[in-house]
């Protein structure tokens, strides 16, 4: 019977998407309400996902690919909601805001949030390094987590420490002291391309939300500024950071600082590497069309 709801469940989701798009061509007065429909049904699916296959340690692949599709479900509502183009003429700074939030942007926000949590959790869970709680040897939601920093500013250093603390920390059965404080590793990867972006890479002529990474003219600067600031340094710093956390509060041994240290680093690298340069040229120029980047700190 489970294995007959999950199937029920997701081509109930594909049904939805189906008259979704048929309704945004033909009839667009239903486009939101089956928008509204795909999320609530992927939400039903994706726990009967977790019913059928059990924990994400089990299927982890899956469980990401369900997750993204969620994330995905969630911009194709929002594009309905904010229909038109209407890219803003700001730009982005270091301001503290430069426009009023709506609904749609609280909804984004909460999106991410809630999938840096789901992704940090399965980061932990099936990628742990030498059984060590808290460090992963690919902690694949640290990339989605850098891009949400330069999408939504604060936003995304909120979710990043929001997702240190519950999907990297208590999740993981590490202590409320321990994991309040290692949402901070996380604060520091991705406040230090987040700053780069909104300063330096304005000299340089690289967009600062990373639209037109893998086909800008000047893609070597923007490669080589990528890498030293948005993978290499955060890594390292993020990773020294997080690991002498974990030491300091007595959750591993000073023999393990070392190799706790590398395996956090280049896990981080070679997802920031891979997943990193996807969003950012994907995902940017849809956000930008319909002014749903944070060009401030918090709006």
């Amino acid at each position: 019977m489970s294995y007959l709801n999950l199937f029920f469940a997701w081509s109930i989701v594909f049904l939805c998407i189906s008259a979704h798009l048929y309704s945004k061509d033909n009839d667009k007065k239903y486009s939101f309400f089956w928008g509204l429909m795909m999320v609530g049904w992927t939400g039903f699916a994706l726990s009967q996902s977790i019913a059928v296959f059990g924990p994400p340690s089990g299927i982890p692949l899956l469980m990401l690919l369900s997750n993204l599709a969620y994330i995905f479900i969630i911009f194709a509502v929002l594009n309905y909601l904010n229909p038109y183009p209407r890219t803003s003429t700001e730009e982005y700074s270091l301001k503290w805001g430069t426009k009023n939030l709506e609904p749609k942007n609280l909804i984004i926000y909460l999106s991410a949030i809630i999938l840096g949590i789901i992704l940090s959790w399965y980061g932990v869970l099936d990628a742990t390094f030498l059984g060590i709680k808290g460090v992963s040897s690919l902690y694949f939601s640290i990339a989605f987590l850098m891009a949400f920093t330069l999408w939504f500013g604060g936003w995304g250093i909120l979710a990043a420490y929001i997702a240190g603390v519950f999907g990297a920390g208590i999740l993981s059965g590490l202590p409320l002291n321990t994991s309040l404080l290692l949402g901070l590793a996380d604060v520091v990867e991705v406040v230090i391309p987040f700053i780069m972006y909104r300063t330096l890479a304005r000299l340089m002529d690289i967009n600062p939300s990373g639209k037109g990474i893998l086909n800008n003219k000047n893609w070597v600067s923007n490669w080589a500024f990528f890498l030293s600031f948005a993978v290499v340094i955060p890594s390292i710093v993020g990773g020294f950071v997080g690991v002498m956390i974990l030491y300091l509060t007595k959750s591993i041994t000073v023999d393990l600082i070392a190799p706790a240290w590398f395996s956090w680093s280049v896990g981080n690298i070679v997802v920031l590497t891979v997943i990193g340069p996807l969003l950012m040229q994907f995902v940017s120029p849809w956000l930008e069309k319909y002014d749903l980047t944070t060009k401030g700190i918090w709006s």
